[in-house]
Order: C-alpha cells, then sequence, then structure tokens
C-alpha cells in the first residue's frame, strides 16, 4: 500500500475477505497476515472516504479478535498483532467522530 487505495483495494477484491468465506483463504491460517489484509483493506476505504465500510471491515477483523483472543496463543506475532488492533481501534474511532450516526458493535 503506497498511496495508491484503489489499487489496494482492486487487490483485496480478488480475495474474497467476507465473513461468508470464513476459513476458506490461505490468509485465514495465519493471523498476522489475515489482521494486515484487513487493516489495509479497512485503511484503504477511510482514505477513500468510505467511512461506513471502513468501520464494517475494521470493526469485523476486531471483533473477531476479541472472540479468539482468549482461545488463541498468536506465538512471537502477539505483539505485532495486538499494536495493529490498538491501531484499529484508533481509526474506528477517528471514523466515529467524522461520521456522526455510526453504528460498531
Amino acid at each position: 500500500m503506497l498511496g495508491d487505495y484503489h489499487a489496494t483495494l482492486a487487490a483485496v477484491d480478488a480475495i474474497d475477505i467476507s465473513s461468508e468465506a470464513r476459513g476458506t483463504g490461505l490468509f485465514t491460517r495465519v493471523p498476522l497476515c489475515r489482521v494486515m489484509l484487513y487493516y489495509c483493506a479497512g485503511f484503504a476505504c477511510m482514505m477513500l472516504k468510505r467511512f461506513p465500510e471502513a468501520a464494517r471491515i475494521l470493526n469485523q477483523i476486531s471483533l473477531s479478535l476479541e472472540r479468539s483472543s482468549n482461545n488463541i496463543s498468536y506465538g512471537e506475532n502477539g505483539g505485532t498483532i495486538n499494536k495493529k488492533r490498538e491501531q484499529m481501534y484508533g481509526l474506528l474511532c477517528l471514523m466515529m467522530h467524522v461520521t456522526p450516526g455510526l453504528r460498531i458493535d
């Protein structure tokens, strides 16, 4: 992601990251890869001023991380995943501020 957010979303569109495709992609087996993919997709949507879509993407991965944090040990990538989680929370707060009425679970 080097500033071309349209290309980022075009690349992500080729990968099915929807909740219906749960566990079918290779990226789902590597937690850090999954977190980075969702983060980049959410950030690109935010930069293109698609705030509701960006909030949905970031909220989806944040909820997934919260649910799995009690059951899964991330090993040596745990610190990086936690750092990205905090960054995603910050982006979600920012989107809630610029988009009044935006609801997040």
